[in-house]
C-alpha cells in the first residue's frame, strides 16, 4: 500500500534525504505491514529525476517503528528517516 507524506512532513522537509546519490525527496512511501525483514519502497526524485529507493532497516529502527505501528501512530517520516540497513536506488518511479 503506498502511504503520502503528510504536509506537515513535507513542509518540515522530512521528506528528504541526503543520499551518496544526491538529495532524495520522497512523495510515497510503499509497503504492505511491518516486519523485521519488511523492504520498503519510497518514491520520489534525486536532482529531478524520479527515482525509487528500497531500503531496510536496522534492528534499532525496526523496533521504534513496530511500536508505533502498535500504538496506532506511525507516520511515513518514522520509517523514512529511519536507519536503513541496506538501500538501492532505481531509476523511475
Amino acid at each position: 500500500m503506498k502511504h503520502l507524506f503528510s504536509s506537515g512532513e513535507i513542509l518540515s522537509h522530512q521528506n528528504e534525504k541526503a543520499l551518496d546519490e544526491g538529495i532524495f525527496i520522497g512523495e510515497t512511501l510503499e509497503y504492505e505491514g511491518v516486519a523485521e525483514d519488511t523492504s520498503y519502497i519510497c518514491h520520489g526524485t534525486i536532482d529531478g529525476k524520479p527515482m525509487q529507493i528500497h531500503f531496510i532497516l536496522e534492528e534499532d529502527s525496526f523496533e521504534t517503528v513496530a511500536f508505533k505501528k502498535r500504538l496506532g501512530i506511525l507516520m511515513q517520516t518514522d520509517v523514512f528517516e529511519g536507519h536503513w540497513a541496506q538501500y538501492s536506488v532505481v531509476a523511475g518511479a
